[in-house]
């Protein structure tokens, strides 16, 4: 960055220009998660001519770098020179996550082709192939795209049925047949998602099926769903629910009992006293211990590569135990890395595939002093003592999640698979040395 001037007063600021060879000579210079960085700063910085610095960018062997150009193009040039540069690329590419980012992309210039090319790839891929295809279908402004995620939203696995439930929440107009439908089904995601829209747009037709469905779920291991409902049911004038609340005011787990009382207390307009509880129940500690003298490792053989751990059993024990514990079951044999952002983190271990699963129980969390720097390994969760099975490898320092969320293990060799992996690669296995 060249250029800066001097002092300045009142609202003008000082002029920058940001020059391209020097901008490109760094780019090049950088790992892809940086890369990564210096695209999305170009939001902020007046770059000169920085269609042909995208269009350079464009090129890249790294998949998720030509993806974050891709989210760019429509925003940082012209819509003639964005659009040839997209399309050309959706002809030219393959791979089901960029032909989805070219679409999404192209939906900000030429909605009606996006919506074309959508429809056509939608009659030859299957989940998780379609996962793109729903995002783009989220975003498209026709009400075609209705009909489209309601038959995504009612057929296939359940995984798909979810992420189309969601995008179809978010900004569409569907029955009440529909929702109530689902929250039917007794499915901790599609009830949170159904409950989370009944809380934002208040359809008091809903309230019914939220109260009857209630019981099934038990906390900590269905704590979204709960505290969904509850915030859902706490509408000033929503005395029906009262009863419910009332119960919950109880509860042994204190989100419950917290969310319990702000939601009596925004239907009745009083304040009412709850019960402090000395314990919190349903989680369970009662894995396989392992030899603390021994080098706990693991390998976790991916579509991308081996990816090999050191475990911290002294750190956090219990969290490790029930790693290897799964592992040497099986557990992981063929899951999904279900989430991935780029230079932020790698997620898998949920057998549903759509980041709502876990292996029918929680564990504790273990704060530990180890810091989350890049191939760090962490244990993902809900809230506190709300994790399982589902595990992130960080791409890069994340040094708001320490203290969060349980480190229990680093990645000791094999993060460029680590780096290669995208979403919805596969975990072959998981292979324990103790």
């Amino acid at each position: 960055v060249s250029g800066a001037a001097g002092p300045s007063t009142g609202n003008n600021q000082p002029e920058v220009t940001v020059p391209l060879m020097a901008y490109q000579s760094l780019f090049n210079r950088v790992p892809w998660y940086t890369q990564i960085a210096l695209l999305q700063l170009l939001r902020e910085l007046p770059l000169k001519n920085p269609a042909s610095f995208l269009e350079h960018a464009l090129q890249n062997p790294d998949p998720a770098v030509r993806i974050t150009v891709l989210s760019l193009l429509p925003q940082l040039s012209s819509s003639s020179f964005a659009e040839n540069l997209i399309r050309q690329f959706y002809r030219d590419h393959h791979d089901w996550h960029e032909r989805g980012a070219a679409l999404q992309a192209l939906t900000q210039i030429n909605p009606q082709e996006a919506l074309e090319l959508t429809k056509q790839e939608l009659k030859t891929r299957l989940w998780p192939e379609n996962y793109e295809l729903i995002k783009t279908l989220e975003i498209l402004p026709f009400p075609e795209t209705v009909s489209l995620l309601l038959k995504l939203a009612n057929d296939g696995p359940l995984a798909q049925r979810v992420v189309a439930t969601t995008a179809l929440t978010g900004k569409y107009s569907v029955s009440l047949e529909f929702y109530s439908q689902k929250l039917k089904e007794g499915d901790l995601a599609l009830t949170t998602i159904i409950a989370e829209k009944v809380f934002r747009d208040t359809i008091p037709e809903l309230i019914p099926f939220l109260i009857a469905i209630y019981p099934k779920f038990r906390a900590p291991a269905d704590i979204e769903p709960m505290l969904a409902i509850i915030r859902a049911l706490g509408r000033r004038g929503n005395t029906q629910a009262v009863p419910l609340l009332e119960r919950e005011i109880n509860h042994p787990f204190p989100a419950i009992r917290q969310a319990a009382q702000q939601a009596l207390l925004s239907i009745t307009g009083k304040n009412h006293p709850i019960t402090v509880h000395s314990f919190e129940p349903g989680t369970r500690i009662d894995f396989p211990s392992l030899s603390p003298s021994k080098e706990n490792m693991a390998i976790i053989h991916t579509d991308k590569g081996n990816i090999h751990l050191k475990l911290f059993y002294d750190q956090a024990p219990l969290t490790v135990s029930n790693f290897v514990f799964l592992a040497r079951k099986g557990f992981y044999n063929g899951l999904y890395f279900h989430r991935v952002v780029p230079g932020f983190v790698i997620q898998g271990g949920d057998p549903r595939g759509d980041g709502w699963g876990g292996p029918g129980y929680t564990i504790p969390c273990e704060y530990n002093p180890l810091f989350y720097d890049r191939g760090m390994v962490g244990m993902a969760h809900a809230g506190k003592d709300t994790g399982g099975s589902q595990f992130f490898i960080t791409h890069t320092p994340q040094p708001h999640l320490n203290g969060r969320y349980t480190v229990f293990a680093r990645v000791i060799r094999g993060m460029e698979a680590v780096d290669r992996i995208q979403q919805y690669d596969r975990i072959q296995f998981i292979e324990i040395f103790n």
